[in-house]
């Protein structure tokens, strides 16, 4: 086997055990590196910024959306006769 067997192999069995949101995150995080090239090196500062607006965008959309069992044993429920 060679090393560039044994490294399709080993992207193989991460993705089907981590399933593909690493897969995706892999791929995006080297988009969004690529795209922040200063120079010869990264501008890290940008770079960081996306990965903490993404987060940023789940922390809101888990506020607006998520409702608790709990809140939902307690609404009232309103019957139509």
């Amino acid at each position: 086997m060679t090393l560039g067997q044994m490294s399709d192999a080993q992207d193989f069995i991460a993705f089907v055990t981590l399933g593909v949101g690493m897969f995706i995150g892999s791929w995006a995080s080297g988009r969004v590196v690529d795209a922040f090239r200063a120079g010869s090196g990264h501008g890290w500062n940008r770079i960081w910024l996306v990965p903490a607006a993404a987060a940023a965008v789940v922390l809101l959309l888990f506020a607006l959306f998520f409702r608790s069992a709990e809140a939902d044993r307690q609404s009232p429920v309103v019957s139509v006769s």
